[in-house]
């Protein structure tokens, strides 16, 4: 069977694959430009790419196929066709020179920076790209050769420091003549690094022994070395601070070499620390000396070390006790694994015997719901039809009415009032609404979904499914007005009475105030109270206290509450000795170790192990690890063993394997893993609703088992995220079922995998995905769809085997902040819109092949091809995979090909990125005056025009590349509700949803209300006297983690308020107190009672301004807290509360680092301003930035108090550099208005509330 062109270069590139070699990345500085050209150059040539990188190699055209025939290239009018042999050595000849320069072309980028990979990669072939690489680096290594040739001549050594090193001193100038020596071929003469060596020793010092040296060398006419200077300089050294002076800089008494062995010499090396590498975080050494792939000495790695270590760093383990040692790595990765995923791990037989525990069956949460109660009588008289307010789905008793009628498994339906009735089947159903008034003309209506309850006695029609139809329901106190949603018109009035909505009637009612009513008896009505008192009920029902249940046997005697009785019950004292008598050999044993021994047994066992039962037979045993606990029995059991007698000997009974532990575990050390509790838990709590009665039916007539009745309560209570197995054994299955046939639609018609079949050596590199579903909801939390996606477990994958670049920007939450507001002062027409499906535009390129799992459930969803349906249950030879030309959700490299792709687009059409935010795009018509700005985070895309026709246009542009989801006018943007008022041209950003979702989540939802989020004066520092030494124990520092995250989104979207509580209880994340746990718990308080507060953007005004301010060394460790707040107007736009990274000696420092804090962040605003200024109308610069502390104002402005300010460091004078540029204007402003007060420390309620106001939060409500 012949092969075409296409198949014969995938079938023999994919069989030929080269190993990746480890080279050196080149620094974008281009530092070690020299070095990386000579090692990238040197392996391009091994591999035989010679004539690509220097241009020589002729491009080889591709041969035409055309009605089974081959023609050359150029024989554009197919007029000779090509024999077999020419056109097999064409073929060959194209291969070669795509496989050649593409090779080359992936090799340059695995070892350069991604943004000049950006640059070059248009290149048409590899000599292109390899002449602009020259062009850009040489120019940059000649700059960079200056400035290290000055630096040599500029360091200076300061002898008169306290903690001056002299080998440290020594060890930068070298590293510099290193550095030096790698920005070109060599260094030029010796002659200049010696001068450069001299000149840096300060003359007072080292001067007449330098001139000495070298008058002596002059006179013989010998050459002056780098080492003889070295080793001068350490013995005058030593004459002046005596012979131990350098044994504590480098640890031993050194000669010149010992200073050459060392390129730099830190802080933590003096204070004894060990270093770490930031390579391969190990101790011991720096990434300068690192042989890891990446360090400084990757490429003279010896060979000793290579054989011991991977290519990361790690110790390679293989055999023996090495084994044992890699077990709890593969314990912890299993743990992640199937905490990453739905899946349950539990069989069926393990939930039984978990199940099987519990003593009565609770039973798991029905699938609909219905909000009127029923007396449920198979023979009760059909009442007429209702409109349902609370129930969720249309049900009827009348089997007639109902039109393509499907059955389904019989599944009983819950009510409020905790009766149920079946349902077996559902169809569409035509029901006729009452006139609206002034008419006599009824309306009819499909409802399209309608449950068959033959036990029901009412038709419902349930008024939630109505509204998501569309249609509108007006409540009125005399009824309810149905309106059309197309023409806006009251189509139906439906009458009330009684309190229900009739729809229609088959008899007067009137005798019942609510539908249905349910008879119970007076011991669950007793539980339904709360156990209450027996008595307390009887009267309840006696004084017509009750309604919408009856109460049956009020008179009677009733039986014990198990629940109270549980919970009554005390606990007796523990008798200080033992009563009981034991005749019978091994009724009772008494265990303990001797040990350990100085010397060893033959077993190498230090330890004996003694069992004694009272009769004195002694037995000895395996030992375990020795006991802590003295034992006198066995103490003095040990000198006599005796055997026992044969009849008190007893055949053991078989050991049961629960029981088993790990060797080397003591007895009564072992702990059952939380996982068992939890499930038997989540069980009980799942299967409470049905009840006993529905249980016993069930597993009686053989239909549900035990387990499936569990299973089937767990999926009905797995939240807004099942698994896939949850989903499809719940209630919801249909709709799971659809949206994953929508989702794997979707991945095959954009040709996203081929399956194929994968050879036994290429198996390991197949990595597993899964399903994630999730039911979204909108701003109310109101379900909207179900959503399936299916994502690749991509932290199986390897760099540089099957991905490269992961990086992918997505806007700034201040960006996206700062374009609201001008958007809202301007008026601007502001939508959102998401792409389905992103990732699948990406493509990936040739040398990332990923081969992924078929997914779990496929089959039901899709069908395999029959080639491979054989092989889908082998993995030898063949394994059934997914090839991938797509990338998935999850992938490494999907977000960055997806945004690969979205820049390319977005280009074509006349976009411009932003350089403040690489998630911005934006495109202006001068001439027209109109606009357009895309901000994107991932697949959501805020858009913004200057008219609804602007916007209209650009979607249709990006619709003919993208599948894009049109939302409308903004109204929820990552987890935060948009509420727009036009009058006051306002946005009002808020999160009440999110915060009542994370109470929930912490069980916080009843918890009372804090009116600070932080108590004031609290220094939470760890060694501070009323913070508890208690630490917190694993499961609470999960719980405190946990937390600390979910309030971070918070913090940074729409709540400045808590920032500073939130950087600070932050600090504790590694080891937190009780004392940090309470005052987390308090932040969730305050937003509990705060949880309404919007942060209100935009206005009238386009005036900007910023507030800086620092609290001074008020907490234990010293260090200052800055904080920064930048207004919009008076909206806040920006913020942040930091901890600062040195102790400022006075409050004007701190104040003065502050300044520095808040100007880096105004000029990325200005960056930002500068971009967009033909878009926005925006206020003239300077900004003002308000300070409460005139001495900062003064050092910023004019250099001043220099004596008392040339410790500071160079990094915190950047506000002056803004200050002349003209991009700031510092004022004072007292403190009482200082805003940004509150990111510097915890306020009281009155100056929380006003600078809370003053930065836009209100309560709009």
């Amino acid at each position: 069977m012949g092969l075409s062109v296409e198949e014969s270069l995938y079938s023999e590139s994919s069989t030929k694959t080269e190993a990746p070699t480890r080279l050196p990345m080149l620094d974008e500085a281009g530092t070690n430009w020299i070095t990386w050209k000579d090692i990238v150059y040197g392996e391009l040539l091994s591999r035989g790419l010679f004539d690509n990188v220097e241009g020589l190699a002729i491009e080889a055209l591709r041969p035409v196929v055309k009605d089974g025939k081959t023609y050359s290239a150029t024989d554009t009018e197919f007029k000779n066709p090509l024999d077999e042999n020419v056109a097999g050595k064409l073929v060959r000849d194209w291969k070669n020179w795509v496989r050649n320069e593409w090779s080359a072309k992936t090799l340059i980028f695995r070892t350069i920076p991604r943004t000049i990979m950006i640059e070059i990669r248009d290149k048409p072939s590899v000599a292109e790209m390899w002449k602009a690489l020259c062009k850009t680096y040489e120019s940059r290594t000649a700059t960079g050769r200056q400035y290290l040739l000055a630096t040599l001549f500029r360091t200076v050594f300061d002898a008169h420091k306290e903690d001056a090193s002299l080998h440290a001193h020594f060890a930068h100038m070298m590293t510099l003549r290193q550095r030096y020596i790698e920005s070109q071929r060599k260094l030029k003469a010796e002659d200049i690094f010696k001068e450069a060596l001299i000149a840096s020793l300060p003359v007072d010092v080292f001067g007449p022994t330098m001139d000495t040296l070298r008058l002596s060398y002059e006179t013989t006419g010998q050459e002056l070395t780098v080492e003889t200077i070295i080793e001068k300089a350490y013995e005058h050294w030593e004459r002046l601070h005596g012979p131990d002076a350098l044994r504590k800089e480098i640890g031993t008494a050194g000669s010149g070499s010992t200073a050459l062995a060392s390129s730099k010499s830190t802080d933590g090396a003096k204070k004894g620390k060990r270093p770490k590498c930031s390579n391969c975080r190990r101790m011991g050494h720096l990434a300068e000396k690192c042989f890891a792939r990446g360090g400084g000495a990757e490429d003279v790695a010896p060979e000793w070390w290579k054989q011991t270590h991977d290519e990361n760093g790690k110790l390679k383990v293989s055999g023996g006790s090495g084994e044992k040692k890699k077990k709890p790595h593969a314990k912890a990765a299993a743990k992640r694994d199937s905490s990453d995923s739905y899946d349950s791990d539990d069989s069926d037989s393990d939930r039984m015997g978990m199940v099987s525990l519990l003593n009565h069956s609770p039973s798991p949460a029905s699938p609909h719901h219905v909000a009127t109660v029923s007396e449920l009588n198979n023979q009760i008289a059909y009442r007429g039809s209702l409109l349902d307010g609370g129930a969720n789905h249309h049900f009827t008793p009348l089997r007639h009415s109902l039109r393509d009628f499907r059955t389904v498994n019989p599944t009983d339906v819950d009510s409020a009032a905790g009766v149920s009735f079946p349902i077996i089947g559902y169809g569409r159903m035509t029901i006729k609404l009452p006139p609206p008034k002034g008419s006599s003309v009824p309306c009819n209506v499909e409802l399209r979904k309608v449950y068959y309850a033959p036990t029901c006695p009412w038709t419902l029609v349930s008024q939630a499914k109505l509204i998501k139809r569309g249609f509108r329901i007006a409540l009125e106190p005399d009824g309810a007005a149905v309106i059309n949603p197309s023409t806006h018109k009251v189509i139906s009035f439906i009458p009330i009475h009684n309190d229900l909505y009739w729809i229609d009637r088959a008899k007067d009612q009137s005798g019942h105030r609510s539908a249905m009513v349910a008879n119970i008896s007076l011991l669950e009505f007793h539980r339904r109270m709360g156990h209450l008192n027996f008595d307390y009920c009887r009267k309840m029902v006696k004084h017509g206290m009750v309604e919408g249940v009856t109460v049956e046997d009020v008179g009677e005697k009733v039986g014990l509450c198990r629940e109270c009785v549980e919970a009554k019950i005390a606990r007796k004292p523990f008798p200080k000795a033992s009563q009981s008598v034991f005749r019978v050999y091994g009724e009772k044993v008494v265990a303990d170790v001797w040990g350990p021994a100085a010397v060893r047994n033959i077993d190498a066992i230090t330890t004996h192990s003694l069992t004694t039962n009272p009769n004195n037979a002694v037995e000895a045993v395996d030992p375990p690890e020795p006991h802590p606990q003295p034992n006198v029995i066995e103490d003095n059991a040990q000198a006599v063993q005796p055997p026992p007698a044969n009849d008190d000997i007893h055949p053991e009974p078989e050991p049961e394997l629960r029981q088993l532990r790990p060797r080397n575990v003591p007895e009564g050390h072992y702990k059952e893993p939380d996982l068992r509790k939890k499930l038997v838990a989540q069980i009980v709590s799942a299967v409470a609703a049905l009840g006993d009665d529905y249980i016993q039916n069930a597993i009686k007539s053989s239909k549900e088992s035990f387990v499936d009745i569990c299973h089937f309560a767990l999926a009905a209570t797995a939240g807004d995220e099942p698994s896939i197995q949850q989903a499809l054994a719940g209630p919801d299955r249909p709709k799971w079922v659809e949206a994953s046939k929508a989702e794997l639609a979707q991945i095959l018609k954009v040709h996203t995998w081929d399956i194929v079949l994968v050879e036994e050596e290429d198996q390991g590199r197949i990595i597993p995905c899964r399903w994630v579903l999730r039911i979204k909801r909108d701003a109310l939390g109101n379900i909207s769809r179900y959503k399936a996606r299916l994502v690749a477990k991509g932290f199986k994958q390897q760099f540089g085997v099957d991905f490269n670049e992961t990086f992918a920007p997505t806007i700034r939450p201040a960006t996206l902040r700062f374009l609201l507001t001008f958007a809202a002062t301007s008026n601007s027409v502001v939508e959102q819109a998401d792409v389905k499906n992103a990732y699948l535009h990406g493509v990936l390129p040739p040398d990332e092949i990923i081969y992924m799992e078929i997914p779990p459930y496929f089959e039901e969803f899709h069908e395999i091809p029959a080639e491979v349906r054989p092989f889908v249950t082998k993995k030898k030879p063949y394994r059934v995979a997914c090839r991938l030309w797509r990338p998935l959700y999850g992938s490494k490299q999907g977000a960055n090909k997806w945004y690969e792709k979205l820049v390319q687009v977005v280009r074509s059409i006349g976009f411009t990125i932003s350089q403040a935010d690489e998630a911005l795009f934006y495109r202006t018509w001068p001439e027209e005056r109109r606009y357009m700005l895309i901000g994107a985070a991932t697949d959501d895309f805020t858009l913004m025009a200057d008219s609804n026709i602007t916007m209209k246009q650009v979607k249709e542009s990006l619709n003919k590349e993208f599948e894009l989801v049109e939302l409308g006018p903004i109204n929820w943007l990552l987890g935060v509700s948009v509420e727009r008022n036009i009058e006051s041209r306002t946005f009002a950003l808020g999160q009440e949803a999110y915060i009542d979702q994370i109470l929930a989540r912490f069980n916080l939802s009843d918890a009372k209300t804090h009116s600070t989020p932080m108590e004031p004066g609290l220094d939470l520092t760890t060694d501070a006297p009323h913070v508890s030494s208690k630490s917190l124990s694993q499961e609470e520092r999960r719980v405190y983690r946990e937390g600390i995250g979910s309030l971070m989104y918070l913090s940074v979207m729409t709540r400045p308020d808590i920032a500073y509580a939130v950087s600070t209880l932050s600090q504790f994340l590694e080891s937190p107190k009780t004392t940090h746990l309470n005052a987390l718990w308090r932040v969730f308080k305050y937003l509990k009672g705060t949880k309404k507060l919007r942060l209100v953007i935009g206005g009238d005004s386009n005036e900007m301004d910023a507030f800086s301010d620092a609290d001074w060394a008020q907490a234990s460790h010293r260090h200052s807290i800055s904080g920064y707040a930048f207004r919009v107007a008076g909206g806040v736009i920006s913020w942040a509360s930091k901890k600062q990274s040195l102790i400022a000696l006075s409050s004007t420092e701190s104040e003065y680092m502050a300044l520095t804090f808040a100007s880096r962040d105004i000029s990325w605003i200005n960056k930002l301003v500068v971009e967009l200024t033909g878009i926005f109308k925006f206020p003239e610069f300077p900004i003002t930035l308000w300070c409460d502390n005139q001495g900062a104002i003064q050092l910023s402005n004019n250099p001043v108090f220099h004596m008392r300010t040339k410790h500071i460091d160079v990094q915190f004078h950047y506000t002056r550099q803004v200050i002349r540029r003209g991009i700031v204007k510092l004022e004072y402003i007292q403190t009482d208005d200082q805003v940004a007060d509150i990111f510097t420390k915890a306020l009281g309620r009155v100056k929380l509330e006003k600078f809370r106001g003053m930065l836009g939060l209100r309560d709009i409500d």
